[in-house]
């Protein structure tokens, strides 16, 4: 895998990543792609939206729609309690996309990282750009643009 198909430029040899779990999958996105993280809040229900559409919040005068990373990862919850949004943005809307928890901002080696395979944990691989190998675990670095295309 090369830093041009992670959308970084390749001088530098190094990403930015924020590092999260959604259930016991540790997952990243690029720290350009987050504005902002947030406590979860209550979110007013959207009718006929998708079932991993959780809902709308008002963040300061901006509406956000929740994204649950459970339920498009086909995924069970194992605890309500402490999870946050990671504030993203696609398109120019403003994406929330629920997580158990954020567990760090790290800077992550370019040759550490490698093309997701197509089948990761039973979850379509399309939804990941890279797999970022730690010395105590794999960290499935999200693809945001297939993971919020509309009606996949």
């Amino acid at each position: 895998m090369s830093g041009h198909e992670l959308g970084v430029d390749v001088s530098h040899s190094r990403i930015e990543l924020v590092i999260f779990r959604v259930n016991n999958l540790v997952c990243a996105l690029k720290s350009t792609d987050v504005q902002e993280i947030i406590k979860q809040q209550d979110t007013t229900p959207v009718h006929n939206a998708d079932d991993y559409i959780v809902g709308v919040i008002n963040l300061r005068g901006s509406i956000v729609t929740v994204v649950d990373l459970h339920t498009k990862f086909g995924l069970n919850h194992e605890s309500e309690s402490g999870m946050r949004i990671v504030i993203t943005t696609s398109d120019g809307e403003a994406i929330g996309l629920l997580v158990d928890d954020v567990d760090d901002i790290l800077m992550a080696d370019l040759n550490a990282i490698e093309a997701p395979p197509a089948n990761l944990n039973g979850m379509d691989g399309v939804y990941f750009s890279g797999i970022f190998k730690m010395e105590d675990k794999l960290v499935a670095i999200i693809n945001l643009e297939e993971l919020l295309k509309i009606g996949v």
